[in-house]
């Protein structure tokens, strides 16, 4: 039987190491999650039965199981809050653990990713995107619940408006409770006062765009899509008085700055592939926890190869794909692609007018 080891597994939010071992002479374990360079996590509990080991580890504030048969290598994760299951293929890759200290790091394989999937244009394209503004029942609604600010029409105005919708709604730690078939926002506020004012980042996001277009911005919810794994949903909006875009992160209450430039997806992209020093709003933060720059880059850092937002942006259409574009490196582009349309056309995507 194995006693100590080093498994790596695709947990189904992304790959992961799990150290396991003894300390203090009784068994302990710590997850790593690789992708995203959260490592070296302490798991709460580590049992041993002969061939078979359960692991406990809090997952944004939930009890999550790890069960592993360590003789056929095969086990199961569970977030039990949420009912989230995944049967796991586990790989030992090393019979020592290395044991540390929690810490952040920015994989530097996401970066050398990145740096090699960037060809892209800025050539003229016909306007495809469409934006609904300015929608009264919307607007009143948001009102109603708390979002009532002084628009300026400027970046001050918009996170004034994020900020008090995190105050309302809260991003609930993960990807898989929300109910996709919720369309328009008052249906996805509606939804998310019906779940203890949570919802999933996807829908928190949705929320925040539909929001900004009752306010009379341009603003739509974005996928952000790795190579593979899982996505995050965040917003870009059009600011006029920047003449740019900036991302907008709900999810974080955050909005991210080179120097004093409010930065979009593809710009977050460049900074990063740029090693730049990046910073983000004063009041970027979940759930009462101040934002930790290092550890948000290092989430975003394998989610941005692929952009995806709705062509039609209305209260009666979402992210789908026949109402979506997708915006990659023209490496990536498939032929069979989901979307209705795929392009390296950053002209064509972003329709700066």
């Amino acid at each position: 039987m194995k006693k100590q080891g080093i498994y790596q597994t695709d947990l189904g939010i992304g790959n992961g190491w799990i150290h396991f071992g003894s300390k203090d002479g009784a068994p302990f374990s710590q997850l790593s999650f690789i992708d995203i360079g959260d490592m070296n996590n302490d798991c709460e509990k580590t049992e041993i039965d002969g061939t078979h080991m359960e692991i406990t580890v809090m997952l944004n504030h939930m009890p999550s199981k790890i069960q592993i048969d360590m003789e056929t290598e095969k086990g199961c994760f569970d977030v039990l809050s949420i009912g989230f299951h995944k049967d796991l293929e586990l790989q030992l890759i090393g019979d020592t653990p290395d044991f540390k200290k929690h810490h952040i790091v920015v994989p530097e394989k996401n970066i050398q990713q990145l740096q090699a999937h960037q060809e892209y244009t800025n050539e003229p394209a016909e306007n495809q995107l469409h934006f609904v503004l300015d929608d009264p029942d919307v607007l009143c609604y948001a009102k109603k619940h708390g979002i009532d600010v002084e628009n300026h029409h400027d970046l001050t105005s918009c996170l004034a408006i994020m900020d008090r919708l995190c105050q309302v709604i809260q991003q609930d730690g993960v990807n898989y409770t929300h109910d996709k078939d919720n369309c328009g926002t008052i249906a996805q506020m509606e939804y998310a006062f019906a779940h203890n004012h949570r919802t999933n980042c996807r829908g928190i996001a949705m929320i925040l765009a539909g929001i900004l277009r009752a306010y009379g911005y341009r603003a739509s919810a974005v996928e952000c899509r790795p190579l593979a794994g899982d996505v995050h949903v965040v917003c870009e909006v059009y600011l006029e008085n920047l003449h740019k875009w900036a991302m907008l992160d709900p999810t974080n209450n955050l909005v991210y700055y080179r120097e004093t430039t409010p930065l979009s997806l593809m710009e977050l992209r460049e900074a990063m592939i740029e090693h730049a020093q990046l910073s983000c709003n004063e009041n970027a933060g979940k759930n009462g926890e101040k934002a930790d720059v290092m550890s948000l880059l290092a989430f975003m850092s394998n989610k941005l190869f692929y952009f995806v937002k709705a062509i039609d942006s209305c209260e009666d259409k979402t992210i789908c794909n026949e109402n979506a574009i997708c915006l990659t490196s023209k490496d990536l582009i498939c032929e069979d692609s989901e979307w209705k349309i795929t392009t390296n056309n950053l002209e064509a995507y972003y329709q700066n007018y």
